[in-house]
């Protein structure tokens, strides 16, 4: 019982924490800011990252989002198999599964979408203690880990929902506000987010990305 009392604060304070979106103690794909536009808008340098992706074809947008996270889910909790030992130096979390062989993993933050328009592609950044030698294989067919190369991104930040429509009025304002400057938008458009669908939504983090290169080089 003393026990419990003295954790009690400690859980309060997590669950905290997540509704008004803060993100402690997870993980954050690294980047170097290149340029910094104005306050919400920057050119960021991401360096080659290990990903969780999968794909859903057709369907409402709601939907799709929640059966794509779920499935990325099922793999960092455990449905996958362990093809060798792997550290349990933070941030992987490391636990045997039910089966004895799948392993548990850290949730990172962003997750990506790929929004498209007859598809949603979704990505979970693995955490950096894995590589491709220690990263455990999916089993389900449907989830598939790839290696993303090294990224030039510009991206916009905001709050709110993110609904679609929201995806593309943001992604407007980030070419709209590149039009001016020396970098040109390659590529279709990607959305980060930050935050539990819980969290306050004005507190929440969001970001929409496009790839770029620069004109001066």
């Amino acid at each position: 019982m003393l026990r419990f009392s003295l954790l009690l604060p400690v859980i309060m304070l997590m669950v905290a924490c997540s509704i008004i979106g803060i993100r402690s103690g997870i993980e954050q794909s690294h980047y170097e800011v290149v340029e910094l536009l104005r306050n919400n808008l920057e050119i960021r340098r991401y360096e080659p990252r290990l990903a969780l992706e999968t794909t859903i074809q057709g369907g409402d947008w709601k939907n799709a989002r929640s059966q794509a996270f779920r499935r990325l889910f099922n793999y960092i909790s455990g449905d996958n198999q362990r093809v060798s030992k792997i550290s349990m130096t933070a941030p992987a979390k490391i636990a045997m599964g039910a089966s004895g062989s799948g392993i548990e993993i850290a949730m990172t933050a962003p997750v990506e979408i790929l929004p498209h328009k007859d598809r949603l592609k979704m990505r979970f950044f693995l955490p950096s203690e894995l590589d491709v030698n220690t990263v455990p294989v999916p089993r389900d067919p449907k989830v598939r880990v790839i290696s993303v190369p090294r990224q030039t991104l510009a991206v916009l930040g905001f709050t709110g929902l993110a609904s679609k429509s929201d995806l593309v009025t943001q992604h407007d304002k980030l070419t709209k506000a590149l039009a001016s400057t020396h970098w040109d938008v390659q590529g279709s458009m990607t959305a980060y987010f930050y935050d539990p669908p819980w969290t306050i939504p004005f507190m929440r983090r969001n970001e929409v990305a496009v790839h770029v290169s620069d004109r001066k080089q």
